[in-house]
């Protein structure tokens, strides 16, 4: 099943974190302009800072590669202080595009909800949301009813400062709705996502790039589990390719449409439609796994 401890780990180190020399804002204006000066009565405490790039290792070691998997561009770092209250920092991910800014929100989403943007999850006193290319994490240096009131105000500030109104892929509408645990779906193209929820080889045997596009996604089905992929190829023979290289490399095995009872006393299966690859991971029910690949593919008609 998919994991879920990114979003903790990063709740952590947004609280405990060193700042180390970060670049100016000042050539970030655009950006910085989403940002309000101040929010009920919390003004701005400390010049903005600034990571671009792989800077963001500097920011937050440790978690910086699931950033740079969705194509990060910089963060704006705002402190925003009020004498007897606890700061409240707002960080403004620019991603380099909507659905890379979706792809890192639902990294490790577990209660989206519509409270603000295009997608929003609180855990604690930590909000997060994505719109535009941005996803957007706002908290508080402690606990009070005013720096909450104050949380949820800056994001929506800054919600009506994006001014963009893309929604979620498309590529969401191919997921067969029956039995989908929608907390889990999770939106990426890089290999090394995908191995952070499901580890599948060091190598990258699904052939997945910038080009590519993946769901991943828990299903009940009938009190049976299993964790299904989906991956659209630029075209049909790099689909077919990638469905090659999984039925050999981790099947072991050279039919098409192949199932196989692994190691864990689960099934695992592939079939492609087209420029699509369908994986069920994780089966308890071959019969099952069978009959919604099945359904999927041919719902799917690539």
């Amino acid at each position: 099943m998919i994991q879920y401890d990114f979003f903790v780990f990063l709740s952590i180190i947004l609280v405990f974190q060193v700042f180390i020399a970060p670049a100016s804002a000042m050539d970030n204006g655009i950006q910085k302009d989403i940002l309000p000066a101040e929010i009920n009565a919390w003004g701005m405490g400390q010049q903005d800072q600034v990571y671009k790039g792989k800077e963001i290792y500097r920011y937050i070691d440790g978690a910086g590669e699931v950033y740079l998997a969705f194509d990060f561009q910089d963060v704006i770092v705002r402190r925003y202080s009020l004498a007897g209250a606890p700061d409240i920092i707002v960080e403004l991910f620019r991603m380099s595009s909507p659905e890379n800014a979706y792809g890192v929100f639902r990294h490790d989403c577990q209660n989206e909800t519509n409270e603000v943007g295009r997608g929003c999850e609180r855990r604690g006193g930590l909000l997060c949301f994505w719109q535009g290319d941005f996803f957007v994490c706002i908290y508080a240096e402690g606990e009070s009813e005013k720096a909450h009131q104050a949380i949820t105000a800056l994001a929506h500030a800054i919600e009506v400062k994006i001014q963009d109104s893309t929604g979620k892929p498309e590529l969401l509408n191919l997921l067969p709705e029956n039995g989908l645990q929608e907390n889990s779906i999770r939106y990426f193209y890089s290999p090394a996502i995908l191995n952070y929820h499901y580890f599948i080889s060091e190598a990258n045997i699904l052939k997945l790039d910038k080009n590519t596009r993946c769901l991943l996604a828990n299903y009940t089905i009938k009190d049976h589990s299993f964790l299904f992929f989906l991956g659209l190829y630029p075209s049909t023979g790099e689909a077919a390719e990638a469905e090659k290289s999984f039925i050999l490399e981790y099947l072991g095995q050279t039919d098409q449409d192949s199932f196989k009872l692994l190691e864990n006393d689960l099934w695992t299966g592939v079939r492609r439609s087209g420029r699509i690859v369908l994986i069920i991971f994780d089966a308890q029910d071959l019969n099952v796994a069978k009959a919604f690949l099945t359904s999927a593919s041919e719902s799917i008609k690539e």
